[in-house]
């Protein structure tokens, strides 16, 4: 189709046997508020878009950055790696290691339960073992109706500098490497609710 004078430009499809191919002398671009494709399709260039649509899972070659950086970074499945690294270094012992999550919930006012690595939530005040150097992350589901406090064994002190958050919501605690061989944990509100950390040497 030759140029015309209201617009048309020139357009070749090249091949009648074969794999025929669609020439343009210039940029070609395909206009619409839907085009379709109903066949698989290669492209032997770049190919850039405002948006992908679906779920990727028959991309592939896909690139991913050697440093990639994240506020928030959200994984369904399994995330396995070489290691793990913080930026979260400070001086004063409060830097965050490798974490471990437990979520926490309650039987009516009589025990904390405990749901985790090694941990089913059908015990009553577990006996938790953590270890030196290691970050653990408590998330007190219970909010206010049991606060979650994290002490010195048979005081009512908190740890305080290896320990920040809310004892109504998210608590990160970092056992010290001078850590003593036991903490509790313990309701401020229902005297019931106590149990052990123990630190194993």
């Amino acid at each position: 189709m030759a140029d015309k004078p209201f617009g048309v430009r020139q357009l070749n499809i090249v091949g009648a046997a074969g794999t025929p191919t669609i020439e343009s002398a210039a940029a070609l671009r395909i206009g619409g508020q839907q085009v379709a494709i109903t066949t698989n399709t290669s492209v032997a260039g770049v190919v850039t878009a405002a948006s992908f649509y679906g779920d990727g899972s028959n991309l592939s070659g896909v690139a991913v950055p050697a440093n990639l950086t994240a506020t928030t970074l959200d994984v369904s499945g399994i995330c396995t790696a070489g290691s793990f690294v913080t930026d979260l270094i400070s001086g004063d012992g409060t830097s965050r290691g490798f974490a471990t999550r437990y979520y926490i919930t309650a039987d009516g006012s009589t025990s904390y339960r405990f749901a985790g690595p090694g941990m089913p939530n059908t015990v009553a005040n577990p006996t938790l073992y953590l270890m030196r150097g290691f970050t653990y992350i408590f998330e007190n589901s219970t909010g206010s109706s049991h606060p979650f406090r994290i002490q010195f064994t048979g005081t009512t002190t908190g740890v305080g500098t290896y320990v920040s958050g809310s004892n109504q919501g998210i608590q990160v605690f970092t056992i010290p490497h001078d850590a003593p061989a036991n903490y509790q944990y313990q309701c401020t509100i229902h005297g019931g609710m106590i149990g052990s950390f123990v630190i194993p040497n």
